[in-house]
C-alpha cells in the first residue's frame, strides 16, 4: 500500500492570503484603461486559474477588447512588483509547514502565477519549508490541465499514490482529479466551506492543523529522536523497512533480525494498488509471506546479508541474561560486526533483549526496533533503555542503547491477542494523563486514529528523554503507574500483563494523589471510567503485593521518586518512602 510521502500546495487562497494586493494590481489596469474598479469581494469571485482569468472576468461581461493581451502583459508586470504588499500566510500556514518538514514530508507549491512574482513570494516565505515553487512556465498549460503538476512531481521523484495536491477552489479540484491525485480543500480560501465540501475532496480542512492530522492517515510519518535516530511510521509497508534501513546504515553488510514464532508464523495481509494516472487507487488483497519474510527479503533487496534468529514466544521468563547469550551466539555464528545491525522484531520483550546484545556486542552494533506490540510502538522501543530481569526482579542489568532506526507498522497488530491489545491502550492512557489532556479527551470519546496517538505518544517521550536521557529526573513522569504496576507484575507472577498491572497502578496513584491533595478531585475517577473503557483492569485484590515497591529503579533505598497527577495532562514527582506509600495504598 502507497502512503503520502509528497505534498504539492496551491498558493493563493491555500498558503497566502493575496486578495487585497490582487485587487490593486487589477484595479490599477482597469482604471488606466478606463474600467470601473472592483471590490474585494468581486475579486474574491474571480479569482481561479491565473491573473489573465482573473481580467477576464473583472471586465464588464462580454466585453473583451482587441487590446486585452496587452492588458493581461501589464497586469502580470504590475502584479510582480506589487505581488508582496499586503499579502501574508494565513494564520497558523508556516507553523503546519514547519511540522509537515519535521514529518520528512517533500513539499512544493504550483501556481498559476507568473514565475518572476512567483520567485518574490517564494524567497520571502516559503524557502526554509518548501523545496520549490513553480509558477506559470508557457508554452506549458496552465492548472486545471495536469501538466504542471506531472511537471512539479517528477522534480520532487513522486509517483502516483505517493502525492496529494492541497488547494481551495473547483480549479483546484479539477486538477487534482485530472492528475489522478487524492485532493485536500481549504475552506479558509477563496470559497468557503460549503463551497470545498460539494467538490467532495478526500477532506475539506477548517484551519490549517487539520491539514497535518489528515495527512496523519495517509502519509509516511517521519520524527528525530533525541539520540540522532529517526522515527518512521510508515503502517501497511514493511516491505519499504530495507530502504529506511538502508539509509540509516549506509555502510553496515549484514542485517541480523531477531524475532519469536508468534510473528514468523503469522501471514501478512499484503495490500497493492493500481498505479496508473487516472485511475482509483483501490486495494486489493492477497494472501502472501509471513512478516519475518517480507522482512527479510526487504533487507536483502537493500544489499544487506541477512540471517533470522528465531526464539520462543515472549515471555517475562524470556526477558534474561541467556536470552542475549543466546542471540549473541547466533550473531556470532553469522559473522556479525560492530557496523552491522540488530533489528528487533517483536514486542517491548525482544526490544529489550535485542538492544542489550547489540549494546554488549562487540561493544556496541548497530540497532533497529520494528516494534510489533501498542506498548512497544508508543514506548518500549523508544529512548534507549534496555534491560532484563535478575533475580526476580524486573529490568534489574541493563544500560541505555539507542536504536538509530525505529520502524512503526500498526498492521503488526492484527498478530496480538486481544487481550495483549488491549493492555497497549494503558501505555497511551498513561501518556495523555501525564501529558495531553486533549489526547485524553480523544480517548474518552474514541475519536483518535492509532497511528496518530503512536506518534504523539512518541513526541511527548522524545521531549522528555531530550531533557533526561538517563533518567535521573524527568524522565520518571513516564513511569506514571509503574511502580505499583510492577509490584503487582512480579507478585502476580504473570498474572497481569505489563499494560494491564499499570492500569491498575495509575488508578492507585490517582487515589492516593487525591488523597494527598495533590491531584485534582475526580481525576482517579476519569481515570477508572476510560480503563474500564478499554476493557482494562482498575484494581487489585489485597494488598501483598506492596513489600515489591521498594525495588523500584526509582527508588534510592529510601525514598521513592512517585509520579503524581495534578490534573489531567499535568504531572509531577513526589519523593516518598517505600512505607509511606504502602501504608496510602493499602488504606
Amino acid at each position: 500500500m502507497k502512503r503520502i510521502k509528497y505534498v504539492l500546495f496551491d498558493l493563493d487562497g491555500t498558503l497566502l492570503y493575496t486578495l487585497e494586493d490582487l485587487q490593486d494590481s487589477v484595479n490599477y489596469v482597469l482604471t488606466k484603461y478606463g474600467y470601473p474598479e472592483r471590490s474585494l469581494e468581486q475579486v474574491t469571485a474571480a479569482v481561479g486559474n491565473g491573473l489573465a482569468k482573473l481580467l477576464e472576468r473583472s471586465l464588464p461581461e462580454g466585453d473583451k477588447p482587441d487590446y486585452f493581451d496587452d492588458m493581461v502583459a501589464e497586469l502580470k508586470e504590475y502584479y510582480a512588483a506589487h505581488s508582496d504588499i499586503k499579502t501574508k500566510p494565513y494564520d497558523g500556514i508556516i507553523d503546519m509547514l514547519k511540522e509537515l518538514k519535521s514529518a520528512g514530508l517533500h513539499m512544493a507549491c504550483v501556481t498559476n502565477k507568473p514565475q518572476k512574482a512567483a520567485d518574490v513570494l517564494y524567497e520571502k516565505y516559503f524557502s526554509e519549508y518548501l523545496d520549490f515553487m513553480q509558477g506559470e512556465n508557457p508554452p506549458m498549460p496552465r492548472k486545471p490541465d495536469p501538466a504542471p503538476i506531472y511537471a512539479a512531481m517528477e522534480r520532487l521523484g513522486a509517483g502516483i499514490g505517493e502525492c496529494v495536491y492541497i488547494g481551495d477552489s473547483e480549479v483546484d479540484k479539477a486538477t487534482a482529479d485530472n492528475a489522478g491525485l487524492m485532493c485536500f480543500l481549504c475552506a479558509w480560501g477563496f470559497r468557503g466551506y460549503e463551497v470545498c465540501e460539494s467538490l467532495i475532496p478526500a477532506a475539506v480542512a477548517e484551519q490549517p492543523s487539520d491539514i497535518v492530522r489528515n495527512l496523519r492517515y495517509v502519509a509516511v510519518w517521519e520524527m528525530q529522536m533525541p539520540s540522532g535516530g529517526k522515527i518512521v511510521e510508515n503502517s501497511g509497508n514493511l516491505r519499504e523497512a530495507g530502504k529506511y534501513l538502508r539509509e540509516a546504515f549506509p555502510d553496515a553488510k549484514k542485517a541480523f533480525i531477531v524475532t519469536n514464532s508468534q510473528i514468523a508464523d503469522h501471514k501478512a495481509l499484503v495490500k497493492s494498488v493500481e498505479d496508473k494516472i487516472g485511475e482509483k487507487l483501490m486495494p486489493s488483497f492477497a494472501d502472501s509471506m509471513n512478516y519475518t519474510e517480507i522482512l527479510k527479503k526487504s533487507c536483502i533487496e537493500a544489499g544487506f546479508d541477512t540471517e533470522v534468529c528465531l526464539l520462543a514466544p515472549e515471555s517475562e521468563e524470556s526477558k534474561s541474561l541467556e536470552t542475549v547469550e543466546l542471540i549473541a551466539y547466533a550473531a556470532d555464528r553469522f559473522g556479525m560486526h560492530r557496523g552491522d545491525v540488530f533489528i528487533s522484531l517483536g514486542g517491548g520483550v525482544i526490544c529489550d533483549t535485542v538492544g542489550l546484545c547489540a549494546a554488549l556486542y562487540m561493544r556496541g552494533a548497530g540497532l533497529c526496533h520494528i516494534p510489533t506490540t501498542i506498548i512497544a510502538q508508543c514506548d518500549a522501543a523508544v529512548g534507549g533503555k534496555v534491560a532484563v530481569n535478575f533475580d526476580g526482579m524486573k529490568n534489574r542489568l541493563g544500560t541505555f542503547y539507542h536504536p538509530s532506526l525505529v520502524y512503526i507498522d500498526t498492521d503488526f497488530y492484527r498478530t496480538l491477542p486481544i487481550k495483549e491489545g488491549r493492555a497497549g491502550m494503558a501505555e497511551i492512557i498513561k501518556y495523555g494523563a501525564i501529558a495531553d489532556s486533549g489526547m485524553f479527551a480523544e480517548l474518552e470519546a474514541e475519536d483518535w486514529y492509532l497511528p496518530d496517538i503512536i506518534m504523539r505518544c512518541l513526541a511527548i517521550k522524545c521531549a522528555v528523554v531530550a531533557e533526561d536521557e538517563c533518567d535521573t529526573g524527568k524522565r520518571h513522569i513516564l513511569n506514571f503507574g509503574h511502580t505499583v504496576g510492577h509490584a503487582i507484575e512480579e507478585y502476580s507472577k504473570g498474572k497481569y500483563s505489563h499494560g494491564e498491572a499499570v492500569a491498575i497502578g495509575m488508578c492507585a496513584m490517582a487515589r492516593v494523589g487525591e488523597k494527598l491533595g495533590i491531584t485534582e478531585k475526580g481525576t482517579a475517577e476519569r481515570i477508572e471510567k476510560l480503563c474500564r473503557q478499554y476493557k482494562l483492569p482498575v484494581s487489585y485484590r489485597g494488598t501483598k503485593y506492596v513489600k515489591y515497591l521498594s525495588g523500584d529503579k526509582k527508588s534510592d533505598g529510601e525514598y521513592i521518586d512517585a509520579v503524581f497527577l495534578t490534573r489531567i495532562g499535568e504531572c509531577v514527582t513526589k519523593k516518598i518512602t517505600a512505607q509511606e506509600l504502602e501504608e496510602l495504598l493499602v488504606k
